[in-house]
């Protein structure tokens, strides 16, 4: 079939809104969706954020196109698509999450649609991995199983915002969080190779030196200048574009190079266990597996594994196991014993730079145990506060000598690799130290914001402040004599957050030339066609000053948390000894009444009350009755230990 029989656009004004209505009808915020359209043609025509209990600034793109008389192909699996090889660029830059092509049948008002990563990876496996050129038309294919109806949206709704959850969790916990930078690879432009064959000898001898020590761009750029075609016909170098392609996001060309593996090669048990955990990592970052899945898969592959595959999976399971613990859980013991059994298996690594390598990366999960810790003992410090109450001298001296340790631990790390980074030119992993301390960091300054400046040095954080701008700029400006740009590009942004919240947040003075730093990002989200950098810091400052975040948002919250989460809570409570007698099990009760409680009714109108006691030491020493009431007409329940009676009399 040629290009020209595939179906065109209908590009009149009436067709045009008649498949923007229809669109709109779905995407809509009833659906948990708020469309932007775009007004200029980038290859985009929307912009659509997800609601999840409120708006998430987490937006995927759309692309609609009309069609009159639809080509349906292949005994009617297919509807058959033209679409512009630079247009499908355009849309796979928003990697890991990509984003939707929806066609509109004018005929049948049915809106086809098909994620682009799906639609790309069936494309490759159909032109066998060759190239194309960006002005060049190509004939996708779209299910026709694939409607828009009002239970494939709410697919689509889910699998977009567990694609975000996933990227989220899947870069460090310490930062990724608050949305701390995490740049796309773009497209190269004007390398300096030398020839193909170059290339594929560099990937050949040096491809998995390169991604052991963590030099992804390096890596990416020598994969990129070669014919998909020439990656697929080289058994090793097509292993490296499976890892490589993953570790920088492309979760779609690293899904199709492992099925070129697994059906052109056989793949000794090595080889197939690091592609099978490469595997798992593309279904977690594209939505198909959570967390809780992928650890226990990962954790499947250990038995079989070597010494040194199992000191790399270990490193990674326990980033992925530490990423998933969320506000108000408290990290179990085993994962710090896991931490430092880690470390003493690094201590065996002979070689020096593979070793230093491996402790940068154990230190990630250090600054994550770190800050957990924190925010715990924030969480607990808001709990007293609410209750009125002080903590006793050695707990609080426990604390106290806990907190010192662990940072003293990470501090003498990030220390300690980045002195024999610098003295070895080890430029990469110079870079991968300095982020993560200074992401960390960053962090801490995050939780000062969201908890309060109470007992925080002003003088002590201004110098700090000051100090680790200059620690970024510095290094970044060393980082660009030696064209590790990429990695540049990130500290110049975290340079930017820390000036932004020194200036706008403490309102301290300093001499640092803010417009310069952000022309020098401009210039590289242009080179490496990046998207515009957005300071998380000034939406974070923004919403506490807008009175929307107060650190603990009290009884309210809880209908969003988790058991594990409530019983934190409940933990804190029994803690602080504000009702002396209290048993943990009854506090609990009551919690999960109120959960139960904003679960099931969003309407103001009617409300809980608990029958406590109002002597203390009686609190919480027997479960509490509680009653709801309509606040319209004041009819009440009868006092229950209940919830779900008291709910369903008041047909709730």
């Amino acid at each position: 079939m040629a290009i020209n029989d595939l179906p065109q656009v209908d590009g009149a004004s009436m067709n045009e809104d008649r498949s923007k209505n229809r669109l709109l009808s779905y995407f809509s915020r009833n659906a948990g969706f708020i469309a932007h359209e775009q007004t200029q043609d980038f290859g985009v025509d929307y912009k659509v954020e997800l609601i999840a209990q409120g708006a998430t600034n987490w937006a995927f793109d759309i692309q609609l196109k009309s069609v009159e008389k639809p080509k349906i192909i292949l005994e009617g699996k297919y509807l058959s698509f033209s679409i512009k090889a630079s247009t499908l660029n355009y849309l796979l830059r928003n990697d890991p999450v990509y984003g939707l092509l929806v066609i509109y049948d004018l005929g049948s008002n049915n809106l086809f649609f098909d994620y682009i990563d799906v639609l790309y990876l069936r494309l490759l496996e159909e032109r066998e991995g060759i190239s194309w050129g960006g002005n060049e038309s190509l004939g996708v294919r779209i299910p026709t199983v694939n409607v828009i109806d009002t239970f494939k949206i709410a697919e689509i709704h889910n699998k977009f915002l567990q694609r975000f959850k996933n990227r989220v969790e899947m870069n460090s916990a310490h930062g990724a969080n608050y949305g701390l930078p995490s740049i796309g690879v773009g497209h190269i432009k004007g390398l300096g190779f030398g020839s193909i064959e170059d290339a594929v000898t560099e990937l050949r001898t040096k491809g998995a030196i390169l991604l052991a020590q963590r030099d992804l761009w390096r890596v990416y750029e020598l994969l990129e200048k070669l014919p998909r075609n020439q990656i697929v016909s080289d058994k090793e170098v097509l292993l490296v574009a499976a890892m490589a392609y993953n570790g920088v996001g492309k979760l779609a060309d690293s899904t199709y190079y492992i099925e070129r593996l697994s059906k052109k090669y056989a793949l000794n048990e090595s080889e197939q266990r690091s592609i099978t955990f490469t595997s798992l990592k593309n279904k977690l970052g594209s939505g198909e597996i959570d967390r809780k899945t992928f650890v226990a898969d990962a954790k499947l592959l250990l038995p079989s594994a070597g010494v040194s595959e199992e000191l790399s999976l270990r490193l990674n399971i326990l980033y992925f196991e530490l990423g998933k613990i969320q506000g108000f859980e408290r990290m179990s013991a085993e994962l710090v014993a896991e931490f430092e059994e880690l470390e003493r298996m690094i201590a065996k690594v002979e070689d020096i730079s593979q070793r230093n390598y491996l402790k940068a990366t154990n230190l990630d999960n250090l600054a994550v145990i770190v800050s957990n810790e924190r925010t715990e003992g924030m969480n607990r410090k808001v709990v007293f506060d609410q209750l009125g109450m002080k903590m006793e001298e050695s707990q609080r001296q426990h604390y106290v000598d806990k907190d010192h340790m662990l940072h003293h631990w990470l501090n003498s790390g990030y220390v300690e690799i980045g002195r024999y980074a610098l003295a070895n030119n080890e430029f990469v992993l110079l870079a991968m130290v300095t982020s993560s301390s200074l992401k960390f960091w960053l962090n801490f300054q995050m939780d000062v914001l969201v908890f309060g400046e109470k007992g925080i040095s002003r003088e002590k954080t201004k110098l700090e402040l000051k100090e680790r701008i200059d620690i970024a700029l510095e290094t970044a400006k060393m980082l660009d004599v030696q064209k590790f740009l990429r990695q540049s590009y990130v500290l110049q942004c975290l340079a930017y957050e820390l000036i932004f919240v020194s200036r706008e947040w403490y309102e301290f003075e300093d001499s640092f030339n803010l417009g310069d730093i952000k022309d020098k990002m401009q210039r590289l989200e242009e080179e490496f066609e990046l998207p515009t950098f957005v300071s998380q810091m000034e939406m974070l400052i923004n919403i506490k000053r807008s009175g929307k975040h107060h650190g603990f948002s009290g009884v309210g919250s809880m209908v969003g948390m988790s058991d594990g989460q409530i019983r934190t809570y409940a933990s804190y409570i029994l803690e602080s000894r504000y009702y002396p007698n209290a048993k943990l099990e009854n506090i609990l009760a009551e919690m999960y009444a109120f959960r139960n409680f904003h679960q099931r009714n969003d309407d103001n109108r009617f409300v809980l009350r608990i029958l406590r006691p109002a002597d203390r030491n009686l609190a919480y020493t027997f479960t509490h009755q509680f009653y709801a009431m309509d606040q319209k007409t004041g009819i009440q329940s009868l006092p229950s230990n209940d919830i779900d009676g008291i709910l369903q009399s008041f047909g709730i």
